[in-house]
């Protein structure tokens, strides 16, 4: 069988999602000028991790989940943060972040001219 177009998906397949996801953290808090602990990240992807099994339920809506993991995570670390302009920063710091995932390049360039190519997200788009 012969396919025409390939979908392929953009976080954790050919973008490294993990690292951005870190660095645009950090970079936010920086940007809010709120002093950044390395903990905190892996505190933010189970909040995170967990918003989006609620919205794969159908529990939570993915329109609130920009603003509700930082109410979260404010909330975790005690800190006091506005939510609302927080997880918007956050959004532009990682659209700002597109490093590839080894090898990704590579699988790019063999395919080009061979088959139409999509890129594909489950992303929130900006706020």
């Amino acid at each position: 069988m012969r396919y025409d177009c390939l979908l392929l998906d953009a976080d954790g397949t050919l973008l490294d999602c993990d690292s951005a996801e870190g660095l645009a953290l950090q970079a936010t808090f920086v940007q809010f000028e709120i002093p950044y602990s390395a903990d905190y990240l892996e505190i933010y992807r189970g909040i995170n991790t967990q918003l989006w099994r609620e919205i794969e339920q159908g529990t939570f809506s993915e329109r609130a989940l920009p603003v509700e993991r930082f109410v979260r995570l404010s909330t975790a670390l005690k800190l006091d943060l506005d939510a609302a302009p927080f997880g918007c920063a956050y959004l532009q710091q990682l659209a700002q972040r597109a490093d590839t995932l080894p090898q990704a390049d590579e699988t790019l360039a063999a395919l080009h001219g061979r088959l139409r190519m999509v890129l594909v997200t489950n992303g929130l788009p900006m706020v």
